[in-house]
C-alpha cells in the first residue's frame, strides 16, 4: 500500500520499541526485500544504526523551549528521530476548551487543567515582548515566541546538515486532542507560527545552499 509513495524514506520496525522477534525477523529477512528492496530498514525509531552519537549514546530531544541559540551550538544525534518545542495555540484556539476559571495566563503553581493539557512553560522567554496584561495578550506574545523556537530549529539543524547531521524530524505536526505541546496545526486545525518558521527557514536555507 505504502511502498510506491514518494514521501516514504525508510522502514521502522516501531516507534521506540522494536517488534517481537518472528515479526522482525519477517520483515527484515523475506517481506521486505521481497516487496520494497529499495528503502533502508531500521528497528526502531532510535536505532544505533540510525541515531548514535559516539559523544552521547542515542535519542531524540530536546522537546522544551530552548535559547534560540542553542540549535547552532549544541549537536544532539547524527538522525535525531524526534525534535520539538512549545505549542500553544492562540486565543481563539484556547478559549475554546480551557473554562472560563482558566482563561488567565498561567503562573506558578501551575492550573490544573492547564497542567492536564500539557502545558511545558514559556517563563521568560516572553519577556522581551513586554509585560503581560491578559490570557488574550500573553497568547499573542506566546505566538511571537513559537515562531522564534522553529525558525531557530530548523536553521540550526540545517546549518549543520551534512556536518553534525543526515537529517531531522519534527515532534509533532498535530495534536489529536487539546495538547499544547509541539504543534504545527492544533486540534482545531489552526496553524501556529511553527508552520510558517520551518516553511521560512527551510527555503532560506534551501536558497542559501543553491547560491
Amino acid at each position: 500500500m505504502l511502498r510506491n509513495h514518494a514521501s516514504l524514506a525508510y522502514w521502522c520496525g516501531g516507534n521506540e520499541i522494536t517488534p517481537p522477534d518472528d515479526i522482525m525477523a519477517a520483515m527484515k529477512d523475506s517481506l521486505l526485500p521481497a516487496l520494497d528492496g529499495t528503502r533502508y530498514f531500521f528497528d526502531y525509531s532510535n536505532s544505533d544504526s540510525m541515531s548514535y552519537n559516539t559523544i552521547g549514546g542515542n535519542g531524540d530531544g530536546p522537546y522544551g523551549i530552548q535559547r534560540p541559540e542553542i540549535f547552532w551550538e549544541h549537536r544532539t544525534f547524527p538522525f535525531n528521530s524526534e525534535v520539538g518545542s512549545v505549542g500553544v495555540g492562540d486565543y481563539s484556539s484556547l478559549e475554546r476548551f480551557l473554562p472560563a476559571a482558566s482563561l488567565v495566563p498561567p503562573g506558578k503553581p501551575l492550573d490544573s487543567v492547564w497542567q492536564y493539557h500539557k502545558y511545558i512553560g514559556y517563563d521568560e522567554h516572553l519577556q522581551p515582548y513586554g509585560k503581560v496584561k491578559d490570557l488574550e495578550d500573553w497568547a499573542t506574545k506566546a505566538q511571537l515566541v513559537n515562531y522564534d523556537q522553529y525558525r531557530a530549529l530548523m536553521e540550526g539543524f540545517s546549518a549543520h546538515m551534512w556536518d553534525w547531521y543526515t537529517g531531522v524530524i519534527i515532534w509533532k505536526t498535530q495534536n489529536p486532542w487539546t495538547a499544547m505541546r509541539g504543534q504545527m496545526y492544533d486540534y482545531y486545525r489552526i496553524p501556529t507560527p511553527a508552520c510558517t518558521a520551518c516553511v521560512k527557514a527551510v527555503n532560506r536555507c534551501t536558497s542559501c545552499t543553491t547560491r
